[in-house]
């Protein structure tokens, strides 16, 4: 997947999906739907990700399976079409998945937006 261009990512039925990390959150695993898609960084700082959907994300550094910290989440947004957008500290040159679970339908979109 490019930076910052917008996909329809087809899921899987989540308990099909083999998670690289457990979600934060148990009930993103119970059920749903889940996947991954992968991209590389350009240059280092804060990434924003954001799905039409109120599902779990997940910034995985490829190779280690090392979860991304979060460098901030807009909880109360109210933009029509975007269910959750968070920001995520990200290296310069990196392979990183996106893994999404407890999505409410098998095609969410996504998008990556870089610094």
């Amino acid at each position: 997947m490019g930076v910052r261009e917008r996909a329809t990512l087809t899921l899987n039925s989540g308990p099909a999906v083999k998670l690289a990390i457990e979600p934060r959150r148990e009930e993103a695993r119970a059920d749903g739907y889940a996947g991954f898609v992968a991209f590389r960084s350009s240059v280092s700082g804060a990434y924003r990700v954001s799905l039409d959907d109120r599902a779990w994300i997940e910034v995985i550094e490829a190779g280690s399976n090392r979860p991304a910290m979060v460098a901030q989440s807009d909880k109360r947004m109210r933009c029509f079409g975007v269910g959750k957008n968070l920001s995520f500290e990200l290296e310069r040159d990196t392979v990183y998945f996106v893994q999404i679970s407890g999505a409410s339908r098998p095609g969410v979109g996504l998008l990556v937006s870089p610094p």
